[in-house]
């Protein structure tokens, strides 16, 4: 089974910091995936955030269970607004560094 869980049928309105949240027409307001969204951490790139599980809307604030694709790696996290639009923090205590000296 892929990372995406429903098919992404419209696209939302571009947020101010440039990630474009996309929704399912299965059910409303329920965002599948979005498209380049910042993540918490400098050393991945804005990335493609696959939803995982049926966010929640809390006092304006969206939170949802989420994962990306970085170096052909899943890296899980949650997905939460801010006054600019979406951003993707991964569930890792240290920074992740894709290419270490071996």
């Amino acid at each position: 089974m892929g990372l995406q869980r429903y098919k992404a049928d419209y696209s939302g309105l571009r947020q101010k910091n440039g990630s474009l949240p996309f929704y399912s027409g299965h059910n409303l307001d329920s965002i599948v995936l979005i498209r380049n969204c910042p993540v918490d951490n400098p050393a991945i790139s804005p990335r493609t955030v696959y939803i995982r599980e049926d966010g929640e809307w809390s006092f304006g604030r969206y939170s949802g269970i989420a994962a990306i694709t970085y170096c052909k790696k899943t890296i899980k996290g949650y997905v939460s607004t801010n006054g600019n639009g979406y951003v993707f923090h991964p569930y890792l205590s240290a920074p992740f560094t894709p290419l270490e000296s071996k």
